[in-house]
């Protein structure tokens, strides 16, 4: 049996969801930022970046440890999480004369 003090009323349950409601608002704001940014500035996984260049995410990853292999470079972001440049991608796609 739950006790009495642990029983939410209808005030902490309205509580609860405005607080939740104006978490969403944020939520809503931050991707309408992060979709307005010019791609250009956007920052790919190595899976989408493998994937722009029609080559496997393994591959990717070797190139990167081996030498680049005139790839672009990845972004350190974090500790170990590495990112790739859209524009460093749509770069080396047209010099190998591919459209994105």
């Amino acid at each position: 049996m739950i006790p009495v003090a642990e029983i939410a009323t209808s005030r902490d349950v309205e509580a609860i969801r405005q607080e939740l409601q104006a978490i969403r608002y944020l939520i809503l704001d931050l991707n309408k930022k992060i979709e307005s940014k010019p791609a250009e500035e956007r920052l790919l996984t190595t899976k989408e970046a493998a994937r722009i260049m029609g080559l496997s995410p393994g591959y990717l990853r070797n190139a990167r440890v081996d030498g680049a292999h005139g790839l672009p470079l990845p972004v350190t972001v974090g500790a170990r999480t590495k990112r790739y440049r859209y524009s460093d991608v749509a770069e080396y796609m047209k010099r190998k004369g591919k459209a994105i």
